[in-house]
């Protein structure tokens, strides 16, 4: 993971950045919620824990995301193919 955040690939089409970014994205996802989990897990912290709904629309963000970019992504290779 360090080698990766420590430079963003690019080519001219932007292809590179938008994998490097989805990637980057997943992971902030990921970290988010596993602070949650770890912080459920001690008792006298489950009631000071509001952020839930917000990990969720998180998660929702980044799949539209995911998609939306692997479309264009797609249409950029095909158009470029031609």
């Amino acid at each position: 993971m360090i080698s990766l955040s420590a430079r963003i690939p690019s080519n001219e089409d932007g292809i590179f950045f938008s994998a490097y970014f989805g990637a980057l994205m997943n992971c902030w996802v990921h970290v988010v919620m596993y602070a949650y989990y770890g912080l459920s897990a001690i008792p006298s912290l489950r009631d000071k824990l509001w952020w839930k709904k917000y990990i969720t629309n998180f998660q929702l963000v980044r799949y539209n995301h995911f998609y939306a970019i692997n479309i264009v992504d797609q249409k950029a290779l095909i158009v470029n193919a031609c």
